[in-house]
């Protein structure tokens, strides 16, 4: 697999309307697994400039583990521990997580790298994911 596929997570509704589009372009769906709620796994392909969905032909050129080895990929390209930037005051305490390559929501999946960011915070780890290159992170205490 080309080392420049990478999973994210999408709202199920975008997910829908792309796909719409891409069957529009004659390029078939998007592909996509399960995550939880409206949330699914999509991939992407990052050409240096910017991410692109995987849609269907493209998807079907992958090896049939295209999702798991996407998530290796991902692992391989991030930073250890996962960064923490404060953007609030210290009383509320959200932090944006990871770097700013578009690929934060994927980084969700990379379950054993999230230990040490909830030792951080005190309390309940509370993750938001209000794009696919953005997730959001407090504890449910000050």
């Amino acid at each position: 697999m080309r080392p420049d596929v990478f999973p994210v997570l999408a709202n199920l509704a975008e997910v829908r309307a792309r796909a719409e589009v891409a069957r529009t372009n004659g390029r078939g769906r998007i592909p996509s697994l399960e995550f939880g709620g409206d949330l699914v796994i999509v991939l992407v392909v990052e050409d240096g400039k910017t991410l692109t969905w995987v849609d269907q032909p493209f998807y079907d050129a992958l090896p049939p583990d295209a999702f798991p080895r996407a998530v290796d990929n991902l692992r391989a390209l991030t930073e250890r521990p996962l960064r923490l930037t404060r953007c609030s005051s210290p009383k509320v305490g959200v932090c944006v997580v990871g770097e700013d390559d578009g690929l934060g929501s994927g980084r969700l999946l990379l379950r054993d790298l999230w230990t040490p960011v909830k030792a951080k915070l005190p309390g309940e780890l509370l993750v938001r994911v209000p794009t696919q290159s953005t997730v959001l992170c407090c504890m449910n205490r000050p």
